[in-house]
């Protein structure tokens, strides 16, 4: 998927955090897997 964070947050300006596991990546109410 991304692999510059910095573009992925440029992209994506919401509130994200990566779940405790760090498979997934929530952005606001939505949830996208890391592949």
């Amino acid at each position: 998927m991304f692999t510059d964070v910095s573009s992925f947050r440029r992209s994506f300006p919401h509130d994200i955090a990566v779940s405790p596991d760090g498979k997934y990546i929530y952005i606001s109410s939505y949830l996208i897997t890391d592949n």
